[in-house]
């Protein structure tokens, strides 16, 4: 996106030039958080461009005069999801952390907080130490050192167990090897990997109810993932997949509505053919 002055100065340029100008949609769609800066991203009406987006719904919402909307969905989920091997799931739980909002303003339009992060990551660690079960913590890449000696003291001063912090991979690398992964944010890249993952989906979140979304999208993130807001229900989940009993919700029609059209094929080729007919 032109996510600063100098992104936009570019473009400006290649206008002037009457050069085609292509943007591809920052992370993915922004349908599942409140994000008030999108005017300034991919909706930007100063330079002219095609902007080549994941979701079917983003072609409506980030239309304007200057900006011309293709679904082509994602490169590297197509990549991922299609021709990296798979692997048998060997791990129980993966715990995705968001970020140390102390560093970012931005989610503080979000209901996400320092406090918030600490309080919910203790409800998780808590309950599945007491379920007996193993759990991966992955640190978010924004503060990781920070959140690194974070959580070690966590860790030593509870005397936990069955906790590893996962510092440096990214999530992509890791998710395959886990039967359940739980996430505490949803303002996060990732999720484009979430839709596509075959297993069980928690998401913990104190506030899901608040969030700044519409009602059609809170809907299909239920539908698609098991949305916890509290320790007890936590533990009722986290029983069921001990014994086994929790089924992935995975569904082709969120893949399809927000990661990239199912039917088109490979997004890169039709993207790389779109592009030669700007040549």
């Amino acid at each position: 996106g032109t996510r600063d002055i100098y992104d936009t100065i570019c473009c400006s340029i290649a206008n002037k030039s009457h050069i085609p100008t292509i943007i591809f949609q920052h992370g993915g769609t922004h349908l599942f958080f409140f994000n008030p800066y999108d005017k300034s991203l991919e909706f930007n009406d100063i330079v002219k461009k095609t902007l080549i987006v994941k979701s079917k719904i983003d072609i409506k919402r980030l239309n304007n005069s200057m900006t011309n909307v293709l679904c082509m969905g994602s490169i590297q989920q197509f990549e991922i999801s299609n021709y990296r091997k798979t692997y048998t799931p060997r791990k129980d739980i993966i715990f995705c952390l968001g970020p140390d909002t102390n560093l970012s303003f931005r989610q503080l339009l979000n209901f996400y907080s320092i406090k918030k992060k600490h309080l919910q990551s203790l409800d998780i660690i808590n309950t599945t130490e007491e379920l007996l079960l193993d759990i991966d913590i992955k640190l978010h890449p924004t503060g990781e050192d920070v959140s690194y000696k974070a959580f070690s003291n966590i860790i030593k001063n509870n005397n936990f167990k069955r906790i590893s912090l996962l510092y440096g991979d990214i999530f992509e690398n890791l998710s395959n090897n886990y039967r359940l992964v739980i996430i505490d944010y949803l303002g996060s890249a990732i999720i484009k990997h979430l839709l596509c993952l075959n297993v069980p989906i928690i998401i913990y979140d104190r506030d899901f109810n608040k969030i700044r979304i519409k009602d059609s999208i809170r809907e299909e993130i239920r539908n698609r993932c098991y949305i916890v807001n509290n320790k007890y229900d936590l533990k009722l989940i986290l029983q069921k997949f001990k014994m086994g009993q929790l089924q992935s919700k995975w569904s082709r029609e969120m893949i399809d509505k927000y990661v990239y059209p199912i039917n088109d094929g490979n997004p890169g080729k039709n993207i790389s053919k779109y592009i030669e007919t700007l040549i």
